[in-house]
């Protein structure tokens, strides 16, 4: 079987998303990162602490599970996960303090700290503790009989839409269907 190459979509894709991750990133270059242990001796702790995250199931859920046994295996803090349809649903509940913690790709975090893209408005209270741990990968799967063999055989198709708490997901397809010369309007979309 022939298969035709994506990699001029896959090279736009990738090359889109590093300019945002610069673009993003460029202040948090410049600051002093201090890695070292931190000794807190006061018994201020708090109790307990909550991570927000993807729904069960999701790669970002499994990571703030096995963050928040190990937080409450080694310190006094309880540490729980809470899990959204993702961090469009929980942005506001940690910017506003009733969640210590988020589970979040890089994309989503610039657009939920600038208040662009899929995040309505600024969210400046937030700040990355760690990145680039693990990637975030995202693509449109097909069956494998299908007669869909690249992104512009989208067109009058069924594909799923509108991932509520998890926006980014759209921004890719969007970005997807726009580099294969698909407009929204020519595939069916099926809301999620």
């Amino acid at each position: 079987m022939k298969t035709k190459s994506t990699n001029g979509t896959t090279t736009a894709i990738f090359a889109t998303l590093a300019a945002l991750v610069l673009l993003g990133t460029t202040p948090a270059r410049a600051a002093k990162i201090d890695c070292g242990p931190v000794r807190n001796t006061s018994g201020g702790l708090p109790r307990t602490a909550t991570i927000g995250t993807n729904p069960i199931g999701t790669g970002a859920h499994a990571m703030a599970t096995a963050l928040a046994a190990t937080g409450s295996t080694h310190t006094p803090i309880s540490v729980k996960v809470q899990p959204h349809s993702g961090p469009n649903a929980w942005i506001s509940l940690l910017q506003n303090g009733e969640l210590e913690f988020g589970i979040i790709n890089t994309i989503d975090s610039y657009m939920a700290m600038t208040g662009t893209g899929n995040f309505p408005k600024p969210s400046p209270a937030l700040r990355v503790v760690s990145g680039g741990v693990f990637p975030f990968f995202t693509g449109i799967f097909v069956r494998d009989r299908s007669d869909i063999k690249e992104l512009k055989d989208l067109r009058g198709k069924r594909v799923a839409w509108d991932y509520g708490g998890h926006a980014a997901n759209q921004t890719f397809l969007n970005a997807a269907l726009e580099i294969a010369g698909v407009k929204p309007g020519e595939v069916i979309q099926v809301r999620l």
